[in-house]
């Protein structure tokens, strides 16, 4: 399996993400280096049986499994990883260390922030009212996932959704509405959720929070 480079293109971004640039919430996408492909991408991999368009830029010791679809102008940060049979849409940007699991859906123009887990079959939504050959009244209103998030197996992320950073959502949840920083959401529909315990204890000190 060897490592492969991609060509160099300027990375277009949908005007909902050029509006979201002006978001202080989403602030990492303007301090964010351009990825060029070159010396900087030597080190990545794509598996002989993903599908990476030419036009997607993808960040230094990345690795893109068997399955895997990256649309036309993704754009990855270092380290990433993306599991078997993922999609993932045009122009959507993930930041530096995600991590993306087996079977996950990722929608046209989603943003994800840095160190971020979505677990496997993990699906993203960005239209609210799906039907077939509805064109002109489809309106795309992809998630934002921000830094540091968490999302379990099996979770259901619907359209125009705001992930807070530090977040954690369960496994099997269904998320319906924007999720605050640090908040810990389960079930369906998803509703907040108290961390006890060991597990508390760790989720507060991850925030820098004393209890």
């Amino acid at each position: 399996m060897k490592r492969t480079t991609t060509s160099t293109k300027t990375c277009l971004l949908r005007e909902r993400q050029h509006r979201a640039i002006g978001d202080p919430t989403i602030a990492w996408l303007t301090t964010r280096p351009t990825l060029s492909i070159g010396s900087s991408s030597e080190t990545s991999m794509v598996h002989p049986f993903a599908v990476v368009d030419e036009n997607a830029i993808l960040g230094p010791e990345t690795d893109v499994w068997q399955g895997a679809y990256l649309g036309p102008f993704v754009r990855t940060g270092a380290r990433c990883c993306i599991g078997s049979c993922v999609w993932i849409g045009p122009n959507s940007v993930l930041g530096n260390d995600v991590r993306i699991q087996h079977g996950a859906f990722i929608p046209a123009g989603t943003l994800v922030g840095n160190r971020v887990f979505i677990g496997p079959n993990v699906t993203l939504c960005d239209d609210k009212y799906p039907r077939v050959n509805n064109k002109m009244a489809y309106h795309a209103e992809p998630p934002v996932v921000e830094h540091d998030v968490s999302i379990g197996a099996g979770a259901v992320i619907l359209p125009g959704v705001t992930i807070g950073s530090h977040a954690l959502i369960g496994a099997g949840a269904v998320v319906t509405k924007s999720v605050s920083p640090a908040a810990v959401m389960v079930g369906v529909p998803a509703s907040p959720h108290e961390l006890t315990g060991a597990a508390g204890s760790r989720h507060n000190e991850e925030q820098g929070v004393l209890i």
